[in-house]
């Protein structure tokens, strides 16, 4: 009678594990981006710049990005924009956030465009009512509950209580519809 041949297991490398845990923690820190960049007074382009010279940290890690794991160059460059750029991002959003100045500004802006967005996928009908206002030039999102819509169409303009942060961008402290 014949032996089965035993099933060859693939061991998973330590580094592996510690590159992707790296990966999905990044990757996770991109929610706190989001909530950093809402309330930041920013061109989004900023933000794009920082993510793709962060790949510029593939060139240094090229080699251990490489050795002991399954990463190609595409993995490796896709890698480093990630992590670096979300960990960068968020230290950059982070600092401007934390070390902002105490006293801040008033400006009254009109409301350029009223729009709204769907609810959760289970829960469409239940929208957000948003409006843009456009800031030192640049056009800004902001986001209320759902229900503050019958405020958000009545209003004309709005009342937002500016903070400079510490790297020069402006912090949105609070937000009066008029």
């Amino acid at each position: 009678m014949k032996r089965a041949r035993p099933i060859a297991v693939k061991t998973v490398n330590k580094k592996a594990i510690i590159l992707n845990s790296i990966f999905f923690i990044a990757a996770a820190v991109n929610l706190l981006n989001l909530w950093l960049f809402d309330g930041t007074i920013m061109h989004w382009k900023v933000v794009a710049a920082i993510y793709l010279l962060s790949g510029i940290l593939y060139f240094p890690l090229h080699h251990f990005l490489k050795s002991g794991t399954s990463y190609g160059n595409f993995s490796c460059i896709l890698f480093c924009i990630i992590t670096g750029g979300s960990l960068i991002t968020a230290t950059f959003l982070g600092l401007n956030y934390l070390l902002k100045e105490s006293s801040g500004s008033s400006e009254q802006l009109t409301i350029v465009r009223k729009s709204s967005i769907p609810g959760s996928r289970n829960n469409r009908s239940n929208r957000k009512p948003t409006f843009y206002v456009k800031v030192d030039g640049i056009l800004k999102r902001f986001d209320f509950r759902p229900d503050r819509t019958e405020d958000v169409e009545k209003a004309d303009s709005v009342d937002l209580y500016l903070s400079e942060g510490f790297l020069g961008y402006d912090i949105v402290d609070s937000i009066r519809l008029k």
